[in-house]
């Protein structure tokens, strides 16, 4: 390994760390988890791209974030399972108004979303990866691509429906 190696890959980080992100924080939802996810992303990134094991680190990167991501959820998803057992509470919170609001519900409604479907969406629609950088991505083809965002759509749509959202208005917030 040279010495510039290090400098080189500051570079790509530099060039990456923004859209790897706003990927993590719209898969998922919370700016310190997001914060956590892109760290491990890097590092992890950094590894196999020290040992020569990644060509163009952007997908390689946006896999791991998605990955990571996914990681995180599971975890958190264990832990309130196992909080809201242990205190055998399900209260709900004060929501914001405003756009803030809107935001929030577009995030809720992502997140009722299967995972997969979740992130197809984010990164089609709000990275603006074409289908074959996506399913790179998530580890697929692009036809489970397109399928993943067809019904990953149509939920939304028919969530939003359920709540008396319109999309549209929520978009514009997020």
């Amino acid at each position: 390994m040279s010495a510039g190696e290090p400098e080189a890959f500051a570079e790509i980080v530099a060039a990456e760390h923004d859209r790897a992100l706003r990927l993590a924080y719209l898969l998922a939802g919370d700016r310190d988890a997001a914060e956590d996810a892109v760290a491990e992303a890097f590092a992890r990134t950094y590894e196999k791209w020290r040992a020569g094991k990644v060509g163009d680190v952007g997908p390689y990167v946006r896999r791991a974030v998605h990955n990571q991501v996914k990681n995180q959820r599971r975890a958190i998803a264990r832990r309130r399972a196992h909080e809201q057992r242990r205190r055998g509470d399900d209260r709900g919170q004060a929501r914001p108004t405003g756009q803030v609001a809107a935001r929030d519900a577009l995030l809720d409604l992502l997140e009722r979303l299967p995972h997969r479907q979740r992130a197809a969406i984010v990164l089609r629609y709000y990275e603006g990866c074409s289908e074959a950088e996506t399913a790179e991505a998530l580890g697929c083809r692009p036809g489970t691509v397109k399928s993943l965002t067809s019904r990953g759509t149509q939920a939304l749509r028919q969530h939003a429906e359920a709540a008396g959202l319109d999309l549209a208005d929520a978009g514009d917030a997020a």
